[in-house]
């Protein structure tokens, strides 16, 4: 749970006496200061101050010194500000001024100064000796402006009842003078009891002051304010859509407000990250939470409490992309400031120890966590804080189950429950989450009747806006099921939840139509993957022990359910539009848009990458990339909106099954092998047209193990001979594979494996078997789907830009010169092979070939790089964005293949990126092959292609001659051959007289079809 920072109202009225004399100097610097030209008004004030007390017009000289502490204050200079009171309360008191009005000014925007210094104490003890000084004179003229800055302080103190009481005789004294003050007192009183945890008081206030601000048409800070608060509620009820909404109009009161450097936009930023946090969207976590700390750091600096809050939520982005040592190191810096700024018995206090105590039990750092769990504890009794303690119990239940405590952690669990339950009534997603949890204490206990009645509780309340809670009690049922059967050898609970996996399924759906982009749904992927790897080992089981054929194909079904599904949905999304009629100005608008999104991102990247970044730049960008992002979802929703069909489309969430796979993909001379790693064990279905098969493998550490050395022993050209017979025996011997072609659909680390180079008997597979790959039978079948990509293209376009003399890349343009003979295509040497010039022929070349360096980004692989000519670059992001035509890509740079492996979604390779602008198929390679081994196998690929061999069959026949014709044993090793594999649609390339002749045919036949009437009326 992550927490907001709740903005109050900043309302101080200007009580400054201006003085009568016609003093040029000063009704400059009032006329300066009006237009927010803070530097020529603090000029002049300064020479009107200095005239003023030589003159001894003393309190026009403190009138001066007000208005210098408001534009320290403007500018967030609360150290000046504090400075300049100072300064004018030691005149007033030397000259004997006798002045209330300007007073009162004067302490109260000490008071505030001090407050946004986190000096709290200091704050409190300023305002309060300003209402005894008020109340001495029995002067009530600027009482409530004394109690309402009382309040604010007192909030800030954690002391929320007298804050709702200072701020309850801000308002009898106020009475209906003021609706502006009335709307903020409302405001202030709602934040008391939003602390107290009484939302329905909390929801009252707050709406009521958002009511009167209306009906005032107050300024946009205080809507701002107004519409943040409410927002705040609304997260924490969990309607997260809501809360958005909120944000978002706060957002956008707030930047009419005098743009980004007046205002809290970083505070609201914060709360949209920890908002879209709460819902696993990363990528839009992501963008607000750069642009909130950017803001924050500008406007505060480092060590201020209000950073805190943006650190807390910055945090969040590290969480999700699983670097908890990140994530605990901005903690720490919010834990620092707050124990300083706060102390050490304070809310924020305690909500920074649970938040660094998550960090940490995901790394099981269980001590360290125990220890900040049980302190927050003790400061939420101090502090008579229900949820804080609520929350602080529930890790420690946490904590206890990953330890075998049981009976501690259902103690823990049964009061931290009651709690949330009394704040938040029944089936928030709090007591949702310690259900969960107490449900996985009895699991544990082995007390499995009552978890499955608690896990029944959660099935039926997890609504919409809460499914992971859902799926965490479905794989909770499947733990159970699990163990029941090897207790008992009994398989009814497995059937009974297999029985209902179809709803599961549509639940998935559900939970993944929520993440639009390609980055947040690849993480909600990845958190499946547990359920989904538990689902296919009870279809495994149930196969085996019922002989049941379907279970076999509900298996397939789910592994499938979670591979490549961005990837696939990427692709599609362009053919939907097609099929939608979605006008064409409208498609170019949004690729446009996604175009120019994916160069800020990039930009971004470099520029945080920088030796000495350009702040001001860097600032220019993170908000270029929010409107970005605001419009281009806009138009996603216009898209959805007016075009339904589109919206049925991408929506519609069609499954492959094994029998469609069977009659319309796989042909007679093929298997398609699909390998799925669970926690265990290594699983394959095994599928040709006549045959199925589902088979366990051995267990996933010997693969792994055996794997990592086998790589490692290939990198360094040592002999891979025992190896590779061994991985052949763990993942092949026993598939009793019929077919000479085969298409692997690997899983997690498989990924980097050629399966080529495996032995059987001092044989390689690639002797016996036309092998190529795909990240599913989904994206294969959408890629082998060309009738809505029926393309008329050139044939051949090679790009091998020129490098150093040190480069090891030297024969690159000798590839592409015999290539381009052979194939009578187009080449771009040296400087022609320019990224300008790649993007002309990607759209009308039937092949790509780069020869060329990629430079691979493991840790961010939307900015691996291919090189062209003068040291230009594209990324993968910029080819994501790019629109190709192209039948086949030859990437015969280095690693193109290579990539950091996503659970879900496969190798995040330069390779993908190309399928995902729509390339149906691409030779990749999987290391650094050498140049000139290179150079002879894609001649020797072309030369087979060219004689009219489907693309893995020529891949094949270049690596079977390539080992005949190679005399040097030491170049025979599979790292000189084996690294090039081939993915997607490896159907023959159609040469465009063939497409011509297809065409001639096709309107032969339709003339042959219609009949002389018909004829008559198409060409009349």
């Amino acid at each position: 749970m992550r927490f907001s920072f709740i903005i109050l109202l900043f309302f101080s009225s200007t009580f400054v006496c201006f003085s009568q004399q016609n003093n040029r100097l000063y009704q400059k610097g009032i006329e300066a200061y009006e237009a927010e030209n803070y530097a020529k008004s603090t000029e002049n004030f300064q020479l009107a101050k200095q005239q003023f007390q030589d003159q001894k017009q003393f309190l026009n000289a403190v009138n001066c010194l007000a208005y210098l502490s408001k534009i320290n204050s403007h500018q967030s200079n609360y150290k000046a500000s504090v400075s300049v009171c100072n300064e004018a309360l030691q005149l007033i008191k030397a000259k004997h001024i006798d002045n209330d009005s300007i007073y009162s000014e004067l302490v109260s925007d000490k008071a505030l100064s001090l407050k946004f210094l986190g000096r709290f104490k200091d704050a409190f003890n300023t305002n309060d000796s300003l209402i005894k000084y008020l109340k001495s004179k029995g002067n009530k003229s600027y009482l409530a402006n004394a109690y309402q800055i009382r309040s604010r302080i007192e909030i800030d103190l954690g002391d929320y009842d007298n804050a709702i009481n200072s701020a309850k005789k801000a308002l009898i004294i106020n009475k209906d003078k003021s609706q502006v003050r009335k709307a903020a007192l409302y405001n202030i009183i709602g934040v008391g009891f939003y602390f107290k945890d009484q939302l329905d008081s909390t929801s009252y206030y707050y709406n009521t002051s958002y009511k009167i601000k209306q009906e005032i048409k107050t300024d946009n800070y205080q809507l701002a304010i107004a519409t943040y608060n409410i927002g705040i509620v609304q997260e924490d009820l969990g309607d997260y859509d809501k809360a958005i909404a909120f944000y978002n109009k706060a957002a956008a009161y707030d930047l009419l407000d005098r743009g980004e450097d007046v205002g809290f936009l970083s505070d609201i930023y914060a709360a949209l990250t920890n908002t879209y946090f709460k819902k696993n969207d990363l990528e839009k976590a992501e963008e607000f939470a750069e642009k909130a700390l950017k803001i924050v750091i500008k406007k505060h600096g480092e060590n201020s409490p209000n950073t805190s809050f943006v650190y807390i939520a910055y945090s969040n982005i590290f969480e999700l992309k699983e670097e908890y040592q990140k994530s605990i190191d901005y903690i720490k810096k919010a834990l620092e400031i707050r124990r300083k700024t706060y102390g050490n018995n304070h809310r924020w206090t305690a909500e920074s120890l649970l938040s660094i105590s998550e960090s940490q039990l995901e790394i099981k750092q269980y001590t360290e966590a125990e220890r900040n769990y049980k302190e927050a504890i003790n400061i939420a009794k101090t502090i008579n804080n229900k949820l804080i303690e609520a929350y602080a119990e529930m890790g420690l239940g946490t904590i206890y189950l990953e330890t075998n405590r049981h009976d501690l952690a259902l103690e823990v669990l049964k009061t931290s429950k009651q709690k949330f339950v009394n704040a938040y009534g029944n089936f928030h997603e709090t007591h949702l989450s310690a259900l969960v949890l107490e449900a996985e204490a009895y699991f544990k206990q082995g007390a499995l009747k009552k978890a499955s009645q608690i896990i029944e509780t959660i099935k039926a309340n997890a609504t919409k806006t809460n499914l992971f809670y859902r799926l965490d009690a479905l794989t909770l049922e499947l733990d159970i099921a699990h163990q029941y059967f090897k207790e008992t050898d009994d398989v009814e609970l497995l059937k009974n939840c297999m029985d209902n996996i179809e709803q599961a399924k549509q639940m998935l759906f559900s939970i993944r139509k929520d993440y639009p982009t390609s980055k947040s749904r690849i993480y909600v992927n990845n958190s499946m993957n547990t359920f989904i790897a538990k689902a296919i080992e009870a279809s495994y089981i149930l196969y085996n022990k019922t002989n049941n054929y379907t279970y076999v194909d509900k298996g397939f079904q789910l592994s499938e359910l979670n591979r490549s599904s961005a990837l696939v949905s990427g692709i599609q999304n362009v053919r939907f539009k097609k099929m939608a009629n979605i006008p064409q100005d409208v498609l170019q608008k949004e690729n446009k848009l996604n175009h120019e999104l994916a160069r800020i991102k990039k930009e971004i990247y470099y520029e945080e990458n920088a030796d000495e970044p350009d702040n001001d730049y860097m600032d220019k960008l993170l908000s270029s990339q929010l409107e970005y992002r605001k419009t281009l979802d806009s138009l996603l929703v216009e898209i959805e909106t007016q075009y339904p069909k589109y919206y049925q489309l991408k929506y519609s969430e069609k499954e492959i099954s094994i029998s469609e796979l069977q009659n319309t993909i796989l042909k007679n001379d093929e298997t398609l092998v699909e390998y799925f790693l669970t926690k265990n064990h290594v699983y394959a279905f095994v599928v040709s047209q006549s045959e199925v098969s589902f088979k366990v493998l051995s267990k996933v550490q010997e693969i792994q193990s055996v794997l990592q050395n086998f790589r490692t022993r290939l990198n360094k050209r040592e002999s891979i001979t025992q190896l590779s017979n061994k991985l052949y025996n763990l993942l092949f011997r026993d598939l009793n594979i019929k077919t000479k072609r085969l298409i692997i659909i690997p899983d997690k680390e498989l990924n980097h494996l050629p399966f080529e180079a495996l032995m059987n008997a001092n044989k390689f597979l690639v002797e016996d078997y036309i092998i190529c790959y795909s990240g599913s039978a989904s994206l294969l079948q959408t890629q082998q789907d060309d009738f809505f990509d029926f393309k008329f293209t050139s044939n051949w376009s090679g790009f091998a830009p020129s490098f150093n003399l040190n480069s090891t890349l030297v024969s690159n343009q000798t590839e592409i010169e015999a290539i381009a003979k052979l194939m009578k295509g187009d080449m771009f040497l040296g400087d022609e092979a320019s990224v300008k010039n790649f993007k002309e022929q990607a759209l009308d070349a039937s092949i790509l070939h780069l020869a060329t360096h990629a430079e691979i980004d493991n840790d961010n692989p939307l900015y691996s790089k291919l090189v062209f000519s003068k040291d230009s670059v594209l990324t993968a992001s910029d080819i994501y964005t790019l629109p190709i035509n192209a039948e086949l890509a030859v990437l015969s740079a280095c690693e193109t293949g290579f990539g950091k492996v996503e659970k879900s979604e496969g190798v995040m390779s330069m390779s993908r990126a190309f399928q995902y602008a729509g390339v149906n198929s691409t030779v990749m390679s999987l290391w650094k092959v050498p140049d000139q081994e290179t150079a002879k196998l894609m001649e020797l690929f072309y030369k087979h292609l060219k004689k009219g061999n489907s693309k893995d069959e020529a891949l094949k026949n270049a690596k079977t001659e390539y080992l005949k014709t190679t005399d040097d044993v030491v170049l025979k090793h599979p790292f000189y051959w084996s690294g090039f594999v081939i993915s997607g649609d490896v159907s023959a390339i159609a040469s465009n007289s063939k497409l011509w002749l297809i065409l001639l045919v096709f309107f032969g036949l339709l003339l042959l079809f219609l009949s002389r009437k018909q004829l008559v009326k198409l060409f009349k």
